[in-house]
């Protein structure tokens, strides 16, 4: 009887003892889930990041150029980041509240260019549609097609063409950098959107 009792009581304690077990094997599992969990968690990406459209402003604009600017951004930020109008800008042909497209150019004509009938909002001219496909070519191109060009304003433009006038036709897109006032980083900006055809 005493010997039943015993091992009676040896079986309990080694049972209590083997659950501690299990409930610290249980517990090292449901820790490491949580750490693995929270570490897989920091590693994915900050979805609330706002992303970034590149746009190119140029015309009759204090500054053209391409800019950086945030995904919900409008027509009239991408103006002032360019310096704002010029006094000879037609304020009234684009919808200064319309959202920013990454990769467009929004060239900003002056009223003279309207008033000839020269820009339309949506003409592919002037708003960066089908850029690729639409080089504009140094030995032809207008003053207003070159003012277009990123870094191109009046002055270069006009430089440009009495360049041409004086040397004849430029035989390479890099002849353009021997043009008063263009230089190295000015043909950096311009070069993927000229030709000499």
């Amino acid at each position: 009887m005493l010997c039943a009792t015993v091992a009676a009581l040896l079986f309990a304690i080694l049972s209590l003892a083997g659950c501690g077990k299990q409930q610290e094997a249980l517990t090292l599992e449901v820790l490491s889930q949580e750490t693995e969990a929270e570490t897989t968690q920091s590693s994915l990406p900050d979805v609330t990041e706002a992303s970034v459209l590149v746009v190119h402003i140029c015309g009759a604009v204090v500054s053209p150029g391409v800019y950086e600017v945030e995904s919900d951004a409008r027509l009239d930020e991408g103006i002032r980041l360019a310096g704002g109008f010029t006094d000879q800008a037609d304020q009234t042909v684009w919808n200064l509240a319309q959202k920013l497209v990454d990769g467009e150019m929004y060239y900003i004509p002056t009223i003279t260019e309207t008033a000839c009938g020269d820009f339309t909002e949506k003409s592919s001219d002037f708003s960066g549609e089908e850029t690729d496909e639409r080089l504009i070519s140094i030995n032809s191109a207008s003053k207003a097609e070159l003012m277009t060009l990123p870094g191109i304003g009046e002055a270069k433009a006009t430089a440009i063409i009495a360049y041409r006038e004086e040397h004849g036709s430029f035989t390479s897109i890099e002849q353009i950098m021997e043009v008063d006032g263009i230089k190295q980083s000015v043909y950096e900006k311009i070069k993927s959107y000229i030709t000499v055809s």
